[in-house]
Formats: structure tokens, C-alpha cells, sequence
């Protein structure tokens, strides 16, 4: 992991945190909740999962070579077919 790979994720989470905050706060004064400011807490919230959200994004597809296409999994329960020559019915039995 490299140091621009640090400073992309430490952005990414700032800049994500800080808009949500900054748009909650701006729908506090909107809304005239000056005494319990509420959507500049949702919005705190909403922009910190939103920020670990890129963090997780960028870490898993950094650095690997893979696309989030290729390293799609099938989550259908098929097993996979072996390669090799030996054919088996669907039990498992050889042919």
C-alpha cells in the first residue's frame, strides 16, 4: 500500500464526512432546528457511511489487477466444474 494509496482513502473519507455535515447543517438553518440540530447529525452519519463505503470500495480494488466485474462471485450455489477428464453425473458418481 502506497502513500498516494493512504492520502486518496484519508481524502475520500474527509471530503465525504465533511459535505454530509455541511448539508445537514445547511437543512438545519433551512428548517429552522437551531436547538437540536438533526439533520446535521443524520447528515454526519449518512456522509460517514457513505466515506467508509469508498474507503471499502478502494481498498478491495486497489493494487489487484481486478476489476469489480472480474471478481464478481456466483452466489447462485452452483459448484464449479473441475477441468479435469474424469466425468461425474449430478451425484457425483463417476460416468
Amino acid at each position: 500500500m502506497g502513500p498516494m494509496l493512504v492520502v486518496r482513502v484519508g481524502f475520500e473519507l474527509l471530503v465525504a464526512i465533511f459535505l454530509g455535515a455541511l448539508t445537514g447543517f445547511w437543512l438545519d438553518r433551512e428548517t429552522g432546528r437551531i436547538f437540536f440540530p438533526f439533520f446535521s447529525l443524520l447528515g454526519f452519519l449518512l456522509g460517514s457511511s457513505g466515506g467508509m463505503l469508498l474507503v471499502y470500495r478502494t481498498m478491495m480494488f486497489s493494487g489487484t489487477g481486478h476489476s469489480e466485474k472480474k471478481s464478481e462471485k456466483s452466489f447462485s450455489g452452483d459448484k464449479p466444474e473441475k477441468e479435469s477428464g474424469n466425468s461425474t453425473d449430478k451425484d457425483g458418481k463417476p460416468l
